[in-house]
């Protein structure tokens, strides 16, 4: 059989086997199977921090929006290893209260050492069932983790409801350019987001009385292609022969061009209730 007939049927078969996996990222399978722990975080978080191309670091940016003054008190949902407050521990407010909260035990477990020497509490919490008070937070911080609510409408509800008048929620998310130039390796459907930056605000308008979007500057430049692989690797499990043959697809672009351009289509959404 001729070379290029070999290649073309391994690339129709790893596209295939990829395909069968897409689903829902608000559906519970994938939400238990993606934030059991850490590890698949990690393995994006590394990806955007050594290879992102942006004024600030986006904990650095999103942190200077969202840090709760002095004297409130704050709650972040879907606080995941803690990374928003790890990484900004040079300059945690004086004087404010924050809990941290997520559905997942394993993220919760991972984030409680990390965070336990900044003295901040972590709780297991599911979005649409917080256990605080009416009106108990000026801040609720929720960042890339909207989309994967069940039920986002009422994950909003909640979560209005725990702010006080007056109270913010921030909430980063995705858009739809978001890494698409290396989710294409993939050749898998783009998955589903019910909160994104062109659909987030006509969602939070039915629960807070203001809106406003303000996006990161950013991309990446991806110079090595192994981080690439086991970002997509992250997202949907890719036996060797899947690995060596978008690995060989990556290392070729960064060849041709010195690194791989990727997208980085993020915003964050300051939510104000009435």
């Amino acid at each position: 059989m001729h070379p290029r007939s070999v290649r073309l049927r391994r690339r129709h078969l790893t596209h295939r086997r990829v395909r069968r996996v897409a689903e829902d990222v608000s559906a519970p399978h994938h939400v238990a199977t993606q934030y059991r722990d850490g590890a698949r975080l990690s393995s994006r978080q590394y990806l955007h921090a050594t290879f992102g191309v942006a004024p600030q670091p986006l904990p650095r940016w999103l942190f200077d929006r969202e840090a709760p003054a002095a004297g409130e008190r704050a709650l972040e949902v879907g606080c995941g290893r803690g990374d928003l407050w790890v990484e900004n521990i040079d300059r945690l407010p004086t004087g404010a209260f924050v809990v941290l909260s997520d559905a997942s035990p394993g993220m919760a477990g991972e984030a409680r050492p990390r965070v336990a020497p900044l003295g901040l509490p972590v709780a297991v919490a599911d979005a649409r069932r917080l256990p605080l008070p009416s009106d108990w937070c000026d801040v609720v911080i929720a960042n890339h983790m909207l989309y994967h609510v069940p039920d986002l409408d009422a994950g909003l509800a909640e979560i209005a409801r725990v702010l006080r008048p007056g109270g913010r929620l921030f909430a980063a998310t995705n858009g739809a350019r978001h890494m698409r130039q290396l989710d294409a390796y993939r050749a898998a459907p783009r998955l589903s987001l019910p909160f994104t930056l062109e659909i987030g605000a006509e969602c939070l308008v039915r629960h807070f009385a203001s809106v406003r979007l303000e996006r990161y500057p950013s991309w990446l430049e991806i110079t090595e292609a192994e981080p690439a692989v086991d970002y997509l690797a992250s997202y949907t499990d890719l036996d060797a022969d899947q690995r060596d043959h978008i690995r060989g697809e990556i290392q070729a672009e960064i060849d041709r061009h010195g690194f791989l351009r990727v997208d980085r289509d993020v915003g964050l959404f300051t939510a104000t209730k009435g």
